[in-house]
């Protein structure tokens, strides 16, 4: 090799190693459109203080409003009460997806599996979603089925549930499920990882996922209910916790939700893995110049 080609090796690599090493092991904040901690004991939206969006869609209970003690940060949610009276809905413009991509991740604890509970409540689903009657009601729906994470989405006309997936309950399990719609893809993919999981795939915690069916829209409005159906009646889910509930208006990669459950398992949320699409630094520009004065050598 010519020290000409090993020169021009050396600075495109430099080049190369400053941009796409910025983002590794990182979680792009772009597309995060709402995010809540619950640290202060309230529903107030945090994704513009980590680089979301700056909308601030706050939520609402009906009935009490109930927190519990720090899982990630300084506290949690507990929604749910198994009669249906004590739910939370946070509505944003930013959530009616429609035939977008999304995704929607939170921690969940649920002390126990809902067997011999009414069918499989909801833990979260968007506004309007009539689970109860029928999961091909138009929305998207995340629910518990004894002690299976059992998902769905709907455009009212085609439904898609992809193969449930096993966790396990317990009054200190948190877990972390996501639900993803990839529209570029054409699949709808769940994640649930418990305290029993490291790597996706440990403990049968492989993602299921399926074509995603639906062609119309897959929510109804800017709602999402957390602890009950879309609509605010049918089955209820028991009292259980949720912590760190992100929302994206795009399908986030199964690297990214690996890094989220592993900073989780870390005592860590969200925002410690976020990042912004990265800026070509200085020495990498440096670098893509170099190249060119060293072509242009080359051609004298």
């Amino acid at each position: 090799m010519s020290s000409l080609h090993k020169k021009l090796g050396a600075v495109l690599a430099s080049g190369v190693m400053m941009v796409s090493g910025s983002v590794s092991g990182a979680v792009l904040s772009s597309g995060l459109v709402g995010y809540y901690t619950f640290d202060a004991s309230d529903t107030s939206d945090s994704s513009s203080l980590v680089g979301g969006s700056s909308s601030n869609n706050l939520g609402a209970w009906s009935g009490s409003a109930n927190y519990g003690g720090g899982f990630l940060g300084a506290g949690h949610a507990i929604v749910g009460d198994g009669a249906g009276s004590n739910f939370l809905t946070v509505t944003g413009s930013e959530y009616n997806f429609g035939t977008g991509s999304f995704s929607v991740l939170l921690w969940l604890n649920l002390p126990s599996n809902t067997s011999g509970s009414p069918n499989d409540p909801s833990f979260a689903s968007s506004g309007g979603k009539d689970w109860s009657l029928n999961g091909g009601t138009q929305g998207w729906n995340m629910a518990i089925q004894g002690d299976d994470y059992d998902g769905n989405i709907s455009d009212g006309v085609t439904r898609t549930d992809p193969a449930r997936i096993d966790i396990d309950p317990g009054v200190n399990n948190w877990a972390l499920m996501a639900l993803v719609v990839d529209q570029n893809a054409d699949q709808v993919s769940m994640y649930a990882l418990d305290f029993n999981v490291t790597t996706i795939g440990d403990d049968a915690s492989a993602p299921t996922t399926s074509p995603i069916g639906p062609t119309g829209n897959l929510t109804i409005n800017g709602d999402i209910v957390f602890g009950q159906d879309g609509d605010g009646a049918g089955y209820s889910l028991q009292a259980s916790g949720i912590d760190d509930v992100s929302l994206w208006n795009r399908a986030l990669t199964t690297a990214e939700i690996q890094e989220i459950y592993t900073a989780g398992r870390a005592g860590n949320d969200l925002s410690t893995v976020l990042t912004a699409i990265p800026e070509p630094s200085s020495l990498s520009l440096f670098g893509i110049s170099g190249l060119m004065i060293l072509m242009k050598r080359r051609r004298q």
